[in-house]
Protein backbone atom coordinates (compact mmCIF):
# COMPACT_ATOMS: atom_id res chain seq x y z
CA UNK A 1 0.00 0.00 0.00
CA UNK A 2 1.09 3.67 -0.63
CA UNK A 3 2.26 6.01 2.23
CA UNK A 4 -0.58 8.45 3.51
CA UNK A 5 0.48 12.35 2.32
CA UNK A 6 0.07 12.84 5.99
CA UNK A 7 2.83 10.68 6.87
CA UNK A 8 5.04 12.31 4.18
CA UNK A 9 7.22 15.31 5.67
CA UNK A 10 7.60 17.48 2.14
CA UNK A 11 11.06 17.47 1.23
CA UNK A 12 11.03 21.09 0.41
CA UNK A 13 10.94 21.40 4.32
CA UNK A 14 13.86 18.98 4.79
CA UNK A 15 15.90 20.72 2.15
CA UNK A 16 15.33 24.16 4.76
CA UNK A 17 15.48 22.58 7.15
CA UNK A 18 19.05 21.12 6.69
CA UNK A 19 20.25 24.57 4.59
CA UNK A 20 18.98 25.92 8.11
CA UNK A 21 21.23 23.80 10.23
CA UNK A 22 24.07 24.91 7.71
CA UNK A 23 23.72 28.25 8.24
CA UNK A 24 23.16 28.24 11.94
CA UNK A 25 25.99 25.60 12.27
CA UNK A 26 28.70 28.42 10.33
CA UNK A 27 27.21 30.83 12.85
CA UNK A 28 28.55 28.73 15.83
CA UNK A 29 31.80 28.25 13.59
CA UNK A 30 32.02 32.00 13.75
CA UNK A 31 31.33 32.78 17.58
CA UNK A 32 34.27 29.94 18.00
CA UNK A 33 36.67 31.78 15.92
CA UNK A 34 35.93 35.15 18.06
CA UNK A 35 36.43 33.31 20.85
CA UNK A 36 39.85 32.08 19.35
CA UNK A 37 41.03 35.48 18.88
CA UNK A 38 40.27 36.21 22.57
CA UNK A 39 42.58 33.82 23.73
CA UNK A 40 45.28 35.02 21.17
CA UNK A 41 47.86 37.15 22.72
CA UNK A 42 48.47 40.81 21.96
CA UNK A 43 51.45 42.02 21.58
CA UNK A 44 49.93 45.47 23.40
CA UNK A 45 50.08 49.16 22.14
CA UNK A 46 52.60 49.41 19.67
CA UNK A 47 53.38 51.66 16.83
CA UNK A 48 53.71 48.50 14.19
CA UNK A 49 51.70 46.00 13.23
CA UNK A 50 52.91 42.70 14.68
CA UNK A 51 52.41 39.18 12.53
CA UNK A 52 50.12 38.18 16.21
CA UNK A 53 48.22 41.39 15.77
CA UNK A 54 47.61 40.59 12.27
CA UNK A 55 46.57 36.66 12.90
CA UNK A 56 44.33 38.21 15.61
CA UNK A 57 42.47 40.57 13.28
CA UNK A 58 41.94 37.92 10.58
CA UNK A 59 40.41 35.43 13.00
CA UNK A 60 38.40 37.76 14.12
CA UNK A 61 36.84 39.39 11.53
CA UNK A 62 36.58 35.54 9.66
CA UNK A 63 34.14 34.97 12.72
CA UNK A 64 32.00 38.56 12.47
CA UNK A 65 31.86 37.35 9.22
CA UNK A 66 30.57 34.09 9.73
CA UNK A 67 28.89 34.73 13.36
CA UNK A 68 26.78 37.68 12.30
CA UNK A 69 25.48 36.96 8.47
CA UNK A 70 25.23 33.19 8.74
CA UNK A 71 22.64 32.93 11.31
CA UNK A 72 20.02 35.42 9.49
CA UNK A 73 19.78 32.97 6.50
CA UNK A 74 19.71 30.38 9.01
CA UNK A 75 17.11 31.37 10.64
CA UNK A 76 14.71 32.66 7.74
CA UNK A 77 15.20 29.38 6.29
CA UNK A 78 14.22 27.29 9.30
CA UNK A 79 10.91 29.87 9.87
CA UNK A 80 10.23 29.12 5.75
CA UNK A 81 10.52 25.00 6.80
CA UNK A 82 8.49 25.13 10.16
CA UNK A 83 5.87 27.01 7.87
CA UNK A 84 5.62 24.48 5.74
CA UNK A 85 5.06 21.60 7.93
CA UNK A 86 2.92 23.24 10.09
CA UNK A 87 0.55 23.84 7.18
CA UNK A 88 1.12 20.30 5.85
CA UNK A 89 0.18 19.05 9.65
CA UNK A 90 3.24 17.08 9.50
CA UNK A 91 5.28 17.33 12.51
CA UNK A 92 7.51 14.44 11.75
CA UNK A 93 10.79 16.04 11.67
CA UNK A 94 9.87 19.23 13.78
CA UNK A 95 13.12 19.52 15.78
CA UNK A 96 15.21 19.96 12.69
CA UNK A 97 13.79 23.94 11.53
CA UNK A 98 13.50 24.55 15.38
CA UNK A 99 17.11 23.06 16.02
CA UNK A 100 18.24 25.46 13.12
CA UNK A 101 16.41 28.65 14.48
CA UNK A 102 17.60 27.82 17.92
CA UNK A 103 21.39 27.41 17.05
CA UNK A 104 21.06 30.45 14.43
CA UNK A 105 20.03 32.56 17.67
CA UNK A 106 22.48 31.28 19.78
CA UNK A 107 24.89 32.03 16.97
CA UNK A 108 23.64 35.36 16.36
CA UNK A 109 24.14 36.46 20.06
CA UNK A 110 26.69 34.58 21.01
CA UNK A 111 28.85 36.35 18.94
CA UNK A 112 27.88 40.00 20.03
CA UNK A 113 29.05 38.74 23.29
CA UNK A 114 32.28 37.12 22.58
CA UNK A 115 32.76 40.61 20.27
CA UNK A 116 32.32 42.56 23.04
CA UNK A 117 34.23 40.49 25.75
CA UNK A 118 37.02 41.12 22.62
CA UNK A 119 36.48 44.48 22.84
CA UNK A 120 36.67 44.83 26.39
CA UNK A 121 39.96 42.61 26.80
CA UNK A 122 41.65 45.01 24.16
CA UNK A 123 40.66 48.30 26.52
Amino acid sequence: MAESNVDQVPSSAKVLGWISMGFSGLGIIGMVLILIATAMPSVGSTAHITSEDASKTLVFLCGEFLGMLSPFPGGLTGIISLVIMLKKHNTKMIRLPITGIALGAIAFFGTILASVNLINTLS
